[in-house]
């Protein structure tokens, strides 16, 4: 209690100028006043920033900051009136979603990981094209082709042209079509901004003519000697790689070019990096793409991770620029002591996750009137969040696995660590709700872990409910893939440490 006349401080109250939509959000790219609490700038910004460093690709698992590291590169970008060297492609952008609906029967795309050399052209077209729609004072294409094709060579020169322009001669309108698959393959990209649309026909009996590879190697020399075209400096900024990513074979070879790109529109120019790319891509679609020789790409990649004191600081930082509260009140007065450890314990020590459970808990207290956290608004939230991660995750997979939701639940019933036996209990439960029923439902890929546990405990460490254990007294382990491919009856398992809390029966 404070004296007569004083008034008590209520540590979860809004500062002026803030408000619960800037409490809430958690997606970096949405968020414009992160950098007022952004921590570590030197750890992965400053690289990302520097063209005396070629870190390009930031690597990590969802919610562990990649795409904070892009909207960091925006707020730097405004802050000194550089949006105009800014390039943004995203998915819809790259002809990414189409991919997914080709009818890969032509047998032009029976081996799809062969065809790096047509998907590297894809990415550098596009890119180059984009970086050009920004250059002040360009010209026209036509000077433009002279420039990188020179004047002698007037077939080449047309082709360049006929990529670019319209039967009337102008730049084609703003709009990106698919890739679709019918006798011939036709790939036509529209470019925001310029409108330029580029065609490349392989005829299922003859895929590489001469005229298509005279085009693939027109696109192929513009890319190499872009850097040296162009007027000022560029950051292209590539995120949301995983939406609509389902892991073909087609996906994972076309985003796997995107490096060759990346390596050679980076190469720099009379000793300067022109051309700087940061990209935001989860580990595990990396890991996936077919690149080869993935040694040359090593200086690309930083890995996103962070250390204990880093996430302290985050929430830190965040809470005091949010909040009625000091840095030095966070952990003792708007926070019972040992909140930190139970956001620890209770998360995979990802950013979002621990976000989003001291998040959860300022809400639950300024919703029951309190001036600060208490020990069990703090237990609450952690269930409550845990719930909600369980929750997005049945949205996410339930098409593909009907009755996901009825199956996770059930882990309320079993020990949070068991063997392949615990699996069938769970298999042979789904089988008999499946009966009471009555109902025609598609549960074979549950029901069928009665015969067979380990493939259903394969889909429940690939999307990340389950840890894998190597025997019973084993620590839990987030599982690489390659480990998942392994598994053998000797492994055990438990429940994902963000899901635990949630589970209580």
């Amino acid at each position: 209690m404070g004296t007569r006349g004083s008034k008590t401080k209520v540590y979860v109250s809004f500062r002026k100028d803030f408000a619960l939509g800037d409490l809430r959000r958690l997606t970096a790219e949405d968020d414009p006043n992160l950098s007022f609490y952004y921590v570590r700038e030197e750890r992965y910004v400053a690289r990302a920033l520097s063209r005396n460093d070629s870190a390009s690709v930031f690597l990590g698992p969802r919610g562990v900051g990649k795409s904070a590291i892009l909207q960091m590169t925006r707020s730097h970008a405004q802050t000194f009136g550089d949006e105009a060297r800014l390039i943004e492609l995203s998915p819809d952008d790259l002809i990414y979603n189409a991919l997914s609906n080709i009818d890969a029967r032509t047998p032009f795309f029976e081996s799809p990981s062969e065809l790096s050399w047509l998907f590297t052209s894809l990415w550098d077209y596009v890119i180059c094209l984009e970086i050009l729609r920004k250059e002040p004072n360009i010209g026209t294409i036509e000077s433009l082709a002279s420039k990188w094709i020179g004047s002698g060579n007037t077939y080449k020169k047309q082709q360049l042209l006929k990529l670019t322009l319209d039967d009337k001669g102008n730049q084609r309108s703003i709009m990106q079509k698919v890739i679709t698959l019918v006798s011939a393959i036709k790939t036509s990209v529209n470019v925001k901004g310029t409108g330029v649309t580029a065609e490349a026909h392989f005829h299922e009996t003859n895929a590489a003519s001469t005229e298509n590879l005279e085009l693939l190697n027109l696109i192929n020399s513009i890319a190499k000697t872009i850097s040296t075209s162009i007027s000022r400096e560029y950051y292209i900024l590539i995120d949301d790689l995983d939406v609509h990513w389902t892991g073909t074979e087609l996906q994972r070879a076309f985003l796997g070019a995107l490096f060759y790109s990346i390596r050679k529109l980076s190469k720099p120019s009379r000793g300067t990096r022109k051309i700087k790319f940061i990209v935001s891509l989860r580990t595990h679609i990396f890991d996936e793409c077919y690149i080869e020789e993935r040694g040359k790409f090593r200086d690309f990649i930083s890995h996103v991770s962070w250390e204990e004191c880093d996430l302290k600081n985050m929430i830190q930082s965040r809470m005091s620029t949010i909040l009625n509260t000091d840095e030095s009140e966070v952990w003792t007065k708007l926070f019972p002591p040992g909140t930190f450890d139970r956001f620890l314990k209770d998360t995979n020590r990802l950013p979002r996750e621990m976000l989003g459970v001291a998040i959860e808990a300022i809400e639950t207290a300024q919703a029951e009137g309190t001036t600060s956290v208490t020990e069990s608004q703090i237990d609450r939230a952690i269930e409550n969040f845990s719930r909600e991660r369980r929750a997005e995750l049945v949205s996410f997979h339930e098409l593909k696995y009907p009755g996901l939701g009825t199956l996770l639940s059930l882990f309320s019933l079993a020990e949070k660590q068991f063997d392949f036996h615990a699996l069938e209990d769970v298999a042979l439960t789904m089988q008999i709700i499946r009966e009471e029923r009555n109902e025609i439902l598609d549960w074979d890929w549950a029901t069928s872990g009665t015969q067979q546990p380990l493939n259903l405990a394969r889909i429940l460490l690939e999307i990340g409910f389950l840890d894998l254990k190597s025997d019973e007294r084993s620590a839990p382990r987030i599982p690489t893939k390659s480990d998942i491919g392994l598994i053998s009856h000797k492994n055990w398992y438990a429940v994902n440490r963000l899901y635990q809390p949630g589970l209580k029966p």
